[in-house]
């Protein structure tokens, strides 16, 4: 909610229609795919240092190729040991009722 109100000043408006009109998935995408592609730009600019030649699709086409490397999905065998640990945590578990 916070990124909505650095770029509406009043973004209830804006929701309230795109629900209204039942575009909030797209719009929420969109609105993500606009700061990543912000944030990517700054970066760009900012840290890339004045030796390296590349340009900025360049950039971002080596930058996505690498995050998509980077997400490889968890084997069989890890997902069980993940699950067998939230389960531990969460055994042991007890919710008080208020007032005591």
């Amino acid at each position: 909610m916070d990124l909505l109100f650095r770029e509406y000043a009043s973004p209830f408006i804006l929701l309230d229609q795109m629900v209204s009109h039942g575009r909030l998935c797209e719009f929420i995408t969109t609105f993500e795919e606009s700061k990543a592609e912000k944030e990517t730009w700054e970066f760009y600019i900012h840290k890339l240092p004045a030796w390296d030649s590349r340009t900025y699709d360049e950039f971002k086409s080596q930058v996505l190729r690498g995050a998509h490397q980077q997400q490889e999905k968890p084997s069989d065998e890890e997902l069980e040991t993940i699950i067998g640990i939230s389960f531990d945590v969460l055994k042991d578990f007890k919710i008080e009722k208020e007032g005591g």
